[in-house]
């Protein structure tokens, strides 16, 4: 059985960043480039949110019995296999966890392009993400 209340207390940590990030006004890329603390800052928000993501999967599948997912983006699968997700907010999810990845482990080296472009252009993603597990959730009580 889902618990519902940490999913819920999970949730609300993921809208207070996505919050915290809409509320910081950065007016161009110029700006955002140019000051390591802002582009840091945005960078380390969203690795928070991705990861506050891939907690909620891993809980849900767990105390579902889903098993046990090899990857943070294999969650994303089985939460679109089970109808929590739907295709597109895993398909989102998965090039997230992609974009963490990079940021985490330092693959490469971060693109402030990209990370200014998921400000600006999508995080509105997590809460598609957010409404979809809200949804889940509302049916397990």
């Amino acid at each position: 059985m889902v618990n519902v209340m940490l999913v819920k207390k999970l949730l609300a940590d993921l809208r207070e960043k996505k919050q915290i990030l809409e509320g910081r006004k950065i007016k161009s890329f110029s700006e955002f480039r140019s000051d390591p603390f802002l582009h840091n800052g945005v960078q380390h928000l969203l690795e928070i949110m991705v990861e506050i993501a891939v907690d909620i999967g891993n809980h849900i599948i767990a105390d579902e019995g889903w098993g046990t997912p090899s990857s943070n983006r294999e969650i994303f699968e089985i939460l679109e296999h089970h109808r929590v997700i739907s295709k597109d907010a895993g398909a989102l999810a998965r090039k997230m966890v992609g974009f963490r990845n990079i940021v985490v482990h330092m693959y490469e080296k971060v693109d402030l392009e990209e990370v200014y472009a998921i400000y600006k252009r999508r995080l509105g993603d997590f809460e598609k993400f957010a409404k979809e597990i809200e949804k889940f959730i509302a049916k397990k009580r």
